[in-house]
């Protein structure tokens, strides 16, 4: 336990360093330009799926979802700092991984689908020759 916050374990870190004042403002370079590309990246994400799917977003669209994203994180870091915003991931993430544990089950009943019709394996009736590759679909 360091007895810092976590969002100054990095900064004090890097008073240890020399040339610690540059660090921290590479760092903070960084994090920004980490924030504002996934900003942009989610607003023009969420503005593509508001249109169907739409390649080229309406600017008014993104607009809207960036200052509704920038509204909810505005408000979860008021309301209780990075612990409110983390416990908020947290919640959200779970129907997710739900989803991804659904997809995963459904990749492996396909590829073994795909092994049983097609023939996707080697036995021993069926090596490739010694100078040919292995192409189970002839």
């Amino acid at each position: 336990m360091t007895g810092f916050a976590t969002e100054e374990v990095l900064f004090k870190t890097f008073e240890n360093y020399p040339m610690g004042s540059l660090l921290s403002i590479i760092a903070i370079f960084l994090v920004f330009s980490f924030f504002i590309t996934s900003a942009d990246s989610a607003t023009y994400v969420l503005a593509m799926l508001s249109e169907d799917g739409s390649l080229v977003p309406s600017n008014r669209k993104k607009v809207i979802w960036g200052l509704s994203v920038t509204g909810i994180a505005i408000t979860l870091l008021l309301s209780g700092g990075l612990t409110a915003l983390q416990n908020v991931l947290i919640i959200a993430a779970l129907p997710f991984s739900l989803v991804l544990i659904l997809v995963t089950v459904s990749l492996l009943k396909e590829l073994y689908h795909e092994k049983d019709k097609m023939g996707l394996s080697i036995t021993p009736d069926r090596y490739p020759k010694a100078d040919k590759p292995f192409k189970s679909y002839e």
